[in-house]
């Protein structure tokens, strides 16, 4: 502890975390809006959006192409192929902010598609169209990629393919048949789950829509241009103060949610987030985590109250965001799961698993733990799924209560049905609030068990961390 509270990267990399950018002294570093206008000034300011192989928009479609070929391929191979050989010579003719689906309803709605560029490929005579749905803190709603992808292509019979309701009224498709259209969906995903193809079905549904994440804007438009002595000064220190804007962690996430605002992902949770970080806040960090990765895991996983309890709490601003800068590019699956737990516990949520789940590592909470396993273990059993979480449980409850062991009077397992299990763990209120056992005691038991049973075989469950 002492080497970590000398060491020099630790206080570097401290005072970056202490940094402040312009939109953050003024309170709207986490506002979607101001994130596109950003990327409408990026897009727009002539300077750098000339017609060069090192234009803010060449950046951007080698961003997609790579992401495409990761993702589903849905750009046209045509295109791949002359922005890989620099053929195309894009020039860009408008860049709007919130552009209406005019004469396109979905829903009794229109849409407004976040960032709407238009540009011209100088090389082919083609017009080139970018629709960008930037997502900060809120998830997609309202059917809003299909209704974008619909409106942009004319393919409205796709809608009725999907059985989405929509009304067309006074519509004009803005494309032309020999256009090239693209969709983007931006979001500050981390690394690891830009590559989970379940993960992106679940936050755009559209599979027209190549995904994206600010660490892309970053690593690959950003902080180029910095380094490209072409950009002007003046140009450079605004996109650092932004770079510096996407680092920033913390405090929003509240403020959000007392908005009415909601989040998918589990780790938003620890109130810790960031949207991307500079190559020197990100190697910094990973510096940092790589360094004491065993003397973090044992003060955030220690139950010890004096020394290493004092020490978490005194530094548990600093753990949390280096762990979540590491995560932002971690692109082993195993490493990313754990930190991401490590995030969880430093931040006092303790009520989670790491579990290899069907080959892939997930984390549960209590209530997911117990229903995800009993489906799975009722699955195993009778050769069929049994997707009711209910029976699912009842089922193994009534195999559970018989685990050796279990034949104290007031054991929950010997009274059944009185108090399922399902009770137990997916109404935690009518369980806990009577404290027969209380939490720990409860979830050990069910632990025990699957380490016992021999239906489900670790190579489909296995309880990795709690």
């Amino acid at each position: 502890m002492q080497a970590f509270n000398r060491d020099k990267d630790v206080m570097r990399l401290n005072r970056m975390f202490q940094d402040s950018s312009i939109l953050e002294i003024v309170g709207v570093e986490r506002k979607e809006t101001r994130h596109s206008k950003f990327l409408r000034w990026l897009f727009k300011v002539p300077e750098i959006n000339t017609v060069s192989n090192y234009s803010p928009i060449m950046h951007l479609l080698d961003v997609l192409v790579r992401r495409d070929e990761e993702q589903n391929n849905v750009l046209d191979d045509e295109l791949k192929e002359s922005v890989i050989t620099r053929h195309s010579s894009i020039r860009i003719d408008d860049v709007n902010l919130e552009f209406p689906t005019k004469g396109l309803t979905v829903s009794g709605k229109e849409g407004r598609i976040d960032i709407y560029i238009k540009a011209s490929d100088l090389s082919s005579g083609k017009h080139i169209h970018i629709c960008i749905e930037n997502k900060v803190y809120s998830d997609e709603h309202d059917n809003q990629t299909w209704k974008y992808y619909a409106y942009m292509t004319g393919d409205t019979e796709y809608l009725k393919k999907q059985d989405i309701g929509s009304t067309l009224k006074g519509y004009q498709c803005p494309t032309n048949k020999d256009d090239i259209t693209l969709f983007v969906f931006l979001t500050p995903t981390p690394e690891y789950t830009m590559k989970d193809k379940d993960s992106l079905k679940r936050m755009c549904d559209c599979d027209k829509f190549v995904h994206v994440n600010y660490q892309d804007i970053v690593s690959e438009i950003l902080e180029p241009l910095v380094l490209d002595d072409a950009t002007p000064q003046a140009v450079k220190e605004k996109i650092g103060q932004y770079i510096c804007t996407l680092g920033i962690l913390g405090s929003t996430f509240a403020e959000e949610k007392a908005k009415g605002g909601k989040s998918k992902n589990e780790e938003d949770n620890a109130s810790v987030t960031a949207m991307a970080a500079g190559t020197e806040l990100l190697c910094l960090s990973k510096q940092v985590y790589e360094r004491y990765e065993d003397l973090l895991s044992e003060i955030i996983y220690s139950k010890d109250e004096s020394v290493l309890g004092n020490f978490k709490k005194n530094h548990r601003d600093f753990i949390s965001k280096t762990l979540y800068i590491t995560m932002l590019a971690e692109e082993d699956e195993r490493k990313y799961f754990d930190k991401q737990m490590m995030t969880l516990r430093v931040n006092d949520k303790n009520n989670n698993y790491l579990v290899r789940y069907r080959g892939r590592y997930r984390i549960f909470s209590q209530k997911e733990f117990a229903i995800e396993f009993a489906k799975l273990y009722c699955e195993k059993k009778f050769i069929f799924p049994i997707n009711d979480a209910q029976k699912a449980v009842d089922q193994l409850n009534y195999d559970f209560r018989k685990v050796k062991g279990a034949t104290n009077k007031n054991n929950l397992f010997t009274t059944y049905p009185v108090l399922p299990l399902y009770d137990c763990v997916a109404n935690p209120s009518v369980f806990f609030a009577n404290n027969i056992w209380g939490t720990g005691a409860y979830l050990k038991k069910l632990e025990d068990f699957i380490g016992k049973q021999q239906i489900v075989s670790t190579e489909d469950f296995e309880i990795i961390r709690n």
